[in-house]
């Protein structure tokens, strides 16, 4: 009887080590997930950030283009008639300067041009980064909910166990 007491008393104390393992365990494994989930949540405020950002940058983008825009409108409503003083004028001399003046506001509307497709091509890029930032945030956050979802299973089958037993 005495050998049967101590066999279970050993039994006993032997379970309750492995009981208090496992809550150890799960213990260090929700501050794991607690841990994790400050990540995501920093993670997705700053993709916010980022998105906001974005945002404002293409704004400032659209309303720049637009001015652009109207600049070479202005330019080539100039240049259409500084070409119809040209074609009255009658002297030499001022069919030189009025040219002169024409090809100069063409090359400047040219440049505008020019300026406002490398705008346009920076906005797409920017964009294309956006994609790509929401890509890898939503990446990382199914990795994360992997991480916290994997250990707590572990835990919960080593819990499972012990009450089996």
């Amino acid at each position: 009887l005495l050998k049967s007491y101590e066999n279970v008393s050993d039994e006993a104390e032997r379970v309750r080590k492995v009981l208090e393992a496992a809550r150890q365990e799960r213990q260090e494994l929700a501050a794991k997930v607690r841990s994790h989930e400050a990540v995501r949540h920093e993670a997705e405020r700053q993709a916010e950030d980022a998105q906001k950002e974005v945002e404002s940058v293409k704004d400032k983008m659209r309303k720049f283009a637009k001015t652009k825009q109207q600049k070479i409108l202005e330019l080539e409503e100039e240049n259409e008639r500084l070409r119809e003083e040209q074609e009255k004028s009658v002297t030499k001399r001022d069919n030189v300067a009025l040219k002169a003046e024409a090809e100069r506001l063409q090359d400047e509307a040219g440049a505008l041009k020019a300026e406002l497709e490398a705008v346009k091509a920076e906005r797409d890029s920017l964009e294309q980064q956006i994609e790509d930032l929401k890509e890898q945030l939503t990446h990382t956050v199914e990795r994360n909910q992997e991480m916290s979802e994997t250990p707590l299973n572990h835990a919960a089958v080593i819990e499972e166990v012990v009450t089996v037993r």
